[in-house]
């Protein structure tokens, strides 16, 4: 299985009323496949090779201090390949207890970022699947490990798997129903898969939203209806390593906000 580096992109720009703000993250990183476990899954070393973020201050600088952490993940994943579970996290707990007493000093006298968001930061570390719910979820995640494989996929529209856009609303998630169908193939790829995303009424929180529509916006009369465009493209070889990859997620709350998310994959090397 060898290993693959890619490169990350992730293009964000958001609007709550007249207020607009613009992020991209750059990112290199190593996917090494290490062995198979007895269940059908796999065991893979993820290295962060070289991280760049867009604005370099407030909330994104206290992002990029938590991609040190993730340096050197090594992980598992179940048959489909969906992640399991972070295995060194003892490891990550040891680098974390050195490297908060220094975000400490360094954001001591920031106006944006405060001593709780530091200490938030290592607390997905401890409990039982903390760290694992929140990067199942990321375009990192979805696109490096994509859940694609031990069922068949058909040119027909196949009912798949589900996932949730986090804190996509003050702090609500989104719920997603995906569905995925097989597309004609470009010629250096040697399969194409399409999945696409429609928001789960059933787990939706719709007056969750509503409130946290009304707080952004200040206005108690603010109409919480959502429109959701999600969906994830990818490009596999023979053996089903992930040749390219995108991502694309959009919401909106008409006259209120809007978010649009486009994360692109593409591989560097292969060994």
């Amino acid at each position: 299985m060898g290993s693959q580096e890619y490169d990350l992109h992730i293009h964000t720009e958001s609007a709550v009323g007249n207020w607009l703000t613009e992020q991209q993250l750059r990112q290199r990183l190593r996917k090494e496949w290490l062995r198979a476990t007895p269940q059908g899954g796999a065991i893979y070393r993820l290295s962060l090779l070289s991280f760049a973020q867009y604005p370099p201050t407030g909330l994104s600088a206290l992002a990029g201090e938590a991609a040190q952490l993730r340096r050197e993940l090594e992980v598992e994943t179940d048959a489909q390949g969906r992640l399991l579970r972070v295995l060194n996290k003892a490891t990550l707990r040891e680098q974390w207890e050195l490297l908060r007493p220094n975000l400490l000093r360094k954001y001591a006298d920031s106006d944006t970022i405060t001593s709780t968001m530091v200490h938030n930061l290592g607390a997905v570390l401890h409990g039982d699947g903390y760290l694992e719910d929140v990067l199942r979820p990321t375009s990192e995640f979805r696109l490096v490990l994509p859940a694609l494989y031990g069922r068949s996929l058909h040119t027909q529209s196949t009912q798949w798997d589900s996932t949730i856009v986090p804190r996509a609303i003050g702090s609500v998630d989104l719920p997603l129903h995906l569905i995925a169908q097989l597309r004609a193939a470009p010629s250096e790829a040697y399969a194409s898969v399409l999945l696409e995303g429609e928001l789960d009424e059933d787990q939706y929180r719709a007056a969750d939203v509503g409130r946290a529509v009304q707080a952004l916006t200040g206005r108690p009369d603010a109409d919480p209806s959502l429109a959701v465009t999600y969906a994830e493209s990818f490009e596999l070889d023979a053996a089903g390593q992930v040749l390219a990859a995108a991502q694309l997620t959009a919401y909106a709350v008409p006259g209120a906000l809007k978010c649009q998310t486009v994360a692109t994959l593409s591989l560097v090397s292969t060994t």
